[in-house]
């Protein structure tokens, strides 16, 4: 009799689960705080919600390195722009080479760009549902001990564990798209400029995103969290690490830019002309516009 009603238990306690992880991913992924709190309650009262917790993130942490990768992918990214190529010409180009031809590299590099962009834009959308969790794992406390259900996790923070594991996977995936691929790293290299554009229009929705939830209402203030670093003109030193990869060598190829006007204005006896001076001004205010 006592093991029949132990495994209905069991049983039950196998479906309160189940519904509970569906609340869990319902609500995180439509931001529902209705169904998200119930989710956190279920789990917090079969004393299971630091793991559950943890397992959730780790699950969106590599679904989201997966997206990367698949977004800096040179066969995917060739793939696409031939696609596109056709769907504007009306026609393919010859064989099924994996590598962007003379052809349709500008089409190669437009359907890069578009990635890095979606990419970025889903960054900021996971750091939006580590927001919330962390928003409800704090507003929502133990009627007895009156701790909020953050308390009971290993990290005091999830916003900064997680955004210390993003950034960390930004800079590999983009470090092992460019060593796979010369175009990739000549695409990143050659348009920098471009790229510190999309990374700073993500540090304005992060800090617009971050401002949101450290305000009152989001009580954010009310457990210690390590700060919020999502603020301040200048961008985090994480996010920013994964840039300097490419800043250097275009750095190093600007100022190549910069000399080759300079050596040629001093490499006669002469004294410079005029049309040379004014040449070294002209390369000065073209690589100042472009940065």
């Amino acid at each position: 009799v006592v093991e029949g009603e132990a495994r209905r238990v069991r049983q039950w306690r196998a479906e309160v689960e189940r519904q509970g992880e569906q609340l869990l991913v319902r609500g995180l992924a439509t931001g529902n705080q209705a169904q998200l709190g119930t989710g956190l309650q279920v789990f917090y009262n079969l004393g299971t919600l630091p793991g559950v917790v943890e397992n959730m993130v780790e699950e969106l942490h590599t679904k989201l390195k997966a997206t990367w990768v698949e977004g800096l992918d040179i066969k995917r990214i060739s793939e696409k722009s031939q696609v596109d190529g056709v769907g504007r010409n009306g026609k393919a180009g010859p064989g099924k080479a994996a590598m962007p031809g003379p052809g349709n590299m500008a089409a190669f590099r437009a359907t890069l760009w578009s990635n890095i962009d979606s990419l970025l834009d889903s960054l900021h959308s996971h750091m939006v549902k580590m927001f919330h969790l962390q928003r409800l794992l704090c507003k929502k406390v133990d009627p007895v001990t009156h701790q909020p259900y953050l308390s009971t996790l290993a990290t005091p923070s999830l916003v900064l564990h997680s955004w210390s594991k993003l950034t960390t996977m930004v800079k590999d995936s983009l470090a092992a798209a460019q060593a796979k691929s010369n175009f990739v790293r000549q695409a990143c290299e050659g348009e920098y400029p471009k790229m510190v554009k999309l990374y700073s229009e993500l540090w304005v929705k992060m800090k617009y995103t971050g401002a949101q939830y450290s305000t009152p209402t989001g009580q954010m203030e009310e457990v210690e969290m390590g700060g919020n670093i999502f603020e301040g003109e200048e961008m985090e030193e994480g996010l920013r690490g994964s840039l300097a990869q490419f800043e250097h060598a275009y750095l190093a190829r600007s100022l190549s830019r910069l000399f080759d006007p300079v050596n040629l204005m001093f490499s006669g006896t002469g004294v410079p002309s005029q049309e040379e001076v004014s040449n070294i001004f002209t390369v000065m205010s073209s690589e100042l516009c472009i940065a």
